[in-house]
């Protein structure tokens, strides 16, 4: 179940060890490539559309380089066209250059569509060394496709209900998922907020920096991220750890036209779990 708030929770520097050490691996998982990445980590797409184009971007600390990398399809619950079985999709493996100067590329799968009804399904791109073979490091070098049949234009929420962090972290980023559907494109507030019932809050401005703003989900993408900075405190003292909360609020559609529309599904947020 998603939720519409996430808490997070500064964890002091003296905890437990083994707490300490979970905290840390987590945050590994999580780090993003220095150099490039995939724009979106979740797509979702309908199988009527034919064709998926997924966007790959090159970080500025590698703006003047010359990159060159491989791009490859993995099934998961979807599977890739073999001789006379069509598959879910076409599988792609290829040699992606982007030139000194160019920030972005993109690539295009195949998507296909059959008559049976099935769930939704998954496959992933990755982007890989192509000496070793290995994927690169980094969350963003990889993302997941989901192939739906659903125009609906969703339900938003947190993919985790609370995060924690350690206090040498310069800053926290919360998944906002979009399920049941991803038809149009969507706008979705968020805002850092401190609820009246926390009885160890985080102080905005001294633990962490207030951040609100609006994510906008394309038609077809499934996941954005916020991130907000956590303030490094050298006397922080051993005490109880504390909290804040990430809300997000007011899904609507990006074009006033089609959210004025009579008559029409409206974007929902998931159940809020507080």
């Amino acid at each position: 179940m998603i939720s519409g708030r996430q808490k997070v929770t500064v964890i002091k520097e003296k905890n437990n060890i083994e707490e300490l050490k979970a905290a840390n691996e987590e945050f590994k998982k999580h780090e993003l490539n220095p150099e490039i990445g995939f724009r979106c980590l979740h797509y979702s797409v309908t199988e009527s559309a034919g064709i998926l184009t997924v966007k790959i971007i090159k970080k500025a600390e590698a703006e003047n380089k010359r990159l060159k990398f491989g791009v490859r399809t993995i099934d998961g619950t979807a599977n890739a066209g073999i001789d006379d079985d069509l598959g879910d999709y076409e599988s792609i493996d290829q040699e992606i250059i982007i030139e000194e100067g160019k920030m972005e590329t993109s690539i295009r799968v195949k998507i296909i569509d059959d008559e049976g009804v099935e769930p939704d399904e998954d496959f992933y791109i990755e982007i890989y060394d192509l000496e070793t073979k290995q994927r690169l490091n980094g969350e963003d070098s990889k993302t997941t496709v989901t192939i739906l049949d659903d125009d609906k234009p969703g339900i938003f929420g947190f993919e985790t209900r609370a995060t924690k962090v350690r206090p040498k972290d310069e800053k926290i980023r919360l998944k906002v998922v979009r399920l049941d559907g991803c038809d149009d494109d969507i706008e979705v507030k968020y805002k850092t907020i401190v609820p009246e019932y926390l009885s160890n809050p985080a102080e905005p401005t001294l633990d962490y920096l207030p951040n609100e703003g609006t994510l906008t989900f394309e038609s077809g993408e499934t996941m954005k991220v916020i991130e907000v900075a956590i303030l490094q405190k050298e006397d922080r003292p051993e005490e109880e750890e504390s909290v804040f909360a990430v809300k997000i609020f007011e899904p609507k559609y990006a074009k006033p036209e089609k959210e004025n529309a009579p008559n029409i599904e409206k974007p929902k947020l998931g159940k809020k779990n507080e």
